[in-house]
């Protein structure tokens, strides 16, 4: 019987905006980042981004201190933060690791983006329930957002053993549920997969512990999520942050426009998947809501940011 064991790294986007040219309505949408990775990998591989923190093309973390850029590169690196050069020419090494990772993979990447307008929110508040109905709805489809990847990157196992799952400290911290029923979820509902630990935890990431293993994978998971964001959103113009989403465009027009091809090098290493396609109604029919429940989720969607190396709709 053979057997794989992961952790799992976790960031989240909430009530991104998104401008719906066709109607004129205003979207709102969730995104989860997922990074998987083989857990006798996470030290190579936290070693192998920090190391590309050093601005003098040496090995930051066996680095002597003496390059000019050392402490100013002991930094979160985050999306939002991109306009600083430091933050940004780290990011920027770091999307080389993203492009590079292939046969075999170290680590594997799935976006799972939801329409919250397509959703009835009725559906996931209860009665006397005090908890915010979006952070029901992120909890309702985290573990969807763990389960694909895991089935998907690691169907030749047997047997998928999570040791660990770390999500960015933010509002799902204090959910009443969140910590828990996931893991709950896939203990009693999925035979292949096991759930090692009993609850995720929650690590907060600044300049004193970004550095750590589990703090730089989240780091890492960070980059992932912003770039493919502002691909879809077109969220910010200022140029750092679109030199990373165009940085990143092979692998996430991949991802969106051709997520079958068996030939790509990234098959099986990175995926992005949206929900629902068809809107769900409170009145819809149980025959409806089969056929919806098998035909939800797709991964062909708009790019709002025009890249230098898409066609311009003018050009057509």
């Amino acid at each position: 019987m053979t057997k794989i064991n992961v952790s799992i790294f976790c960031d989240e986007i909430k009530n991104g905006k998104l401008d719906n040219g066709e109607c004129g309505e205003q979207e709102n949408w969730n995104y989860i980042g997922i990074c998987i990775v083989p857990t006798n990998k996470i030290r190579s591989l936290s070693n192998k981004l920090n190391d590309l923190r050093c601005g003098a093309n040496q090995k930051y973390t066996v680095c002597n201190n003496k390059c000019p850029y050392h402490y100013k590169n002991q930094i979160k690196i985050h999306y939002q933060k991109y306009d600083d050069t430091n933050n940004f020419n780290i990011a920027n090494r770091w999307c080389d690791i993203i492009l590079n990772n292939y046969n075999p993979a170290e680590f594997y990447m799935h976006i799972l983006g939801i329409n919250l307008n397509k959703l009835d929110k009725s559906y996931f508040k209860t009665k006397g329930e005090i908890t915010d109905v979006d952070e029901n709805i992120y909890n309702r489809f985290f573990r969807t957002a763990i389960i694909y990847p895991l089935k998907k990157y690691f169907q030749q196992y047997d047997i998928i053993e999570i040791d660990n799952i770390y999500h960015d400290a933010g509002d799902m911290e204090h959910h009443k549920y969140f910590r828990s029923q996931p893991l709950r979820y896939i203990k009693f509902n999925e035979e292949k997969i096991v759930c090692k630990c009993s609850e995720i935890t929650f690590l907060e990431t600044n300049h004193l512990n970004c550095l750590e293993d589990n703090n730089t994978i989240l780091q890492f998971i960070d980059l992932f999520l912003g770039a493919n964001y502002n691909m879809l959103h077109s969220s910010s113009k200022k140029k750092n942050k679109v030199n990373i989403a165009n940085k990143l465009f092979p692998i996430i027009n991949r991802c969106i426009n051709n997520p079958k091809n068996k030939n790509s090098r990234y098959y099986n290493v990175y995926s992005i998947s949206f929900f629902p396609k068809h809107k769900i109604n409170s009145n819809i029919s149980e025959f409806e809501k089969e056929i919806i429940k098998y035909d939800n989720f797709y991964t062909n969607r708009e790019m709002k940011l025009q890249m230098k190396n898409q066609i311009s709709i003018f050009d057509l």
